[in-house]
């Protein structure tokens, strides 16, 4: 069976799929940044409650800069408008819901260091191979640099100064904290795209004289079978633990680009993750931010109803019924997310009946499996005799 995806032609994405990667990487955005800063909020008014002005240097939080780290390194990997509105949005959600006034000059921050970073974009090997290290760390230190300014005279304190800390001394205290722990993130940061790319060079694509080589034998060795449709091409990884099918069933996947890999995931069960992580992240929101409760009966109902579609959309594939399509799985899988983390909200009262819904859907998933397998021993032994007779009818 010919692959759905060749790896020789470039991604072209509709824009259906550019919108929906769009969300996803401002999803993943917001729920990293929300669930990093969660304990204490990064943007918050700072306030000194000692007149010591060294305790201004730890003012920031641990939750901050790792806040910073996380969306700093998003920048280069996905689009700079989902990043940005992934983290300004949560934050000013964040600070709307705890009436906790705004400090513009921090918030431009991380607007300011996500336009920056997203100028240098991961493309994958320059880290590993130690290429344009200066524009990796230099590029940094700069634009560091060039805020410290806005951070001394623009940052709005919410104390009285006294004899004992100045102005000027706690402008100073405040400078340096940022410009001490952002030069310690820049460290962190280059060592994560490098150890991304440790990971990726075995995946890369051929270089072109490489590619010009292989193509020159191929062409010697026409009766040689296209290997293309049965082992990964350079730059790609095809791994049956992240897609669990063979590459002839490569449509059963979805496509993740990192840099120059192109990264195969199993649709369904990646969109079942983003379920469960929108789940817990939207449900996160709803108790700690509105504090709004999620009823027990309304989780019973979901979990009891909303695996069924899931469930009939792979079961009318597993018995070749009908062939579901990326939309369907991606549909779903996400819905199959929703009712997993929906068992979290039910309540011990009804222990036994979660205990009974899913032994159910186990029982209905093994019989639905018992059948995929008796199906298609079928339709393979249908398609050798055919495939035999053929070959038989030709040799005559």
């Amino acid at each position: 069976m010919p692959r759905s995806h060749n790896p020789n032609v470039p991604i072209i994405r509709t824009r259906f799929q550019t919108i929906i990667i769009w969300l996803l990487e401002f999803l993943i955005t917001a729920m990293l940044y929300y669930f990093s800063t969660r304990d204490i909020r990064a943007l918050n008014y700072l306030t000194i409650y000692s007149e010591n002005p060294a305790i201004l240097i730890n003012l920031f939080p641990l939750h901050f800069w790792i806040s910073i780290l996380i969306i700093l390194f998003l920048a280069r990997l996905f689009k700079r408008t989902a990043v940005l509105l992934g983290a300004f949005s949560i934050e000013l959600l964040i600070e709307y819901v705890k009436s906790a006034p705004i400090q513009p000059v921090l918030i431009g921050f991380v607007i300011y260091a996500l336009i920056f970073e997203s100028f240098m974009p991961y493309k994958g090997g320059e880290y590993y191979s130690g290429q344009n290290l200066l524009k990796q760390i230099g590029f940094n230190f700069i634009y560091i640099l060039l805020y410290l300014p806005i951070i001394y005279f623009g940052y709005v304190f919410t104390f009285s100064f006294t004899e004992n800390i100045s102005e000027i001394t706690a402008r100073t205290y405040l400078t340096l904290n940022f410009f001490v722990n952002l030069l310690f993130l820049i460290i962190p940061l280059w060592i994560s795209f490098f150890i991304l790319d440790r990971f990726l060079v075995p995946y890369f694509p051929l270089s072109e004289e490489d590619a010009k080589l292989l193509s020159q034998n191929r062409g010697h060795n026409n009766d040689e079978e296209d290997y293309y449709d049965l082992i990964p091409q350079p730059g790609e990884f095809f791994n049956h633990l992240f897609t669990h099918h063979s590459l002839d069933e490569d449509d059963h996947t979805i496509i993740v680009l990192i840099g120059k890999v192109r990264f195969y995931l199993c649709t369904r069960c990646t969109a079942m993750i983003f379920g469960v992580l929108t789940t817990i992240f939207l449900s996160s929101l709803a108790i700690y931010e509105f504090n709004l409760s999620i009823s027990s009966k309304l989780a019973m109902y979901l979990v009891i109803i909303l695996p069924i579609f899931p469930i009939t959309d792979w079961g009318l594939q597993a018995v070749l019924v009908r062939k579901a399509t990326t939309f369907s799985r991606l549909i779903t899988g996400f819905i199959l997310g929703i009712a997993m983390q929906m068992l979290a909200f039910m309540s011990s009262e009804h222990i036994v009946l979660e205990i009974i819904i899913i032994s159910g859907y186990f029982v209905i998933l093994a019989i639905l499996f018992y059948f995929r397998v008796q199906v298609r021993r079928k339709k393979y032994e249908k398609d050798a005799l055919q495939e035999f007779i053929a070959k038989n009818l030709n040799a005559e």
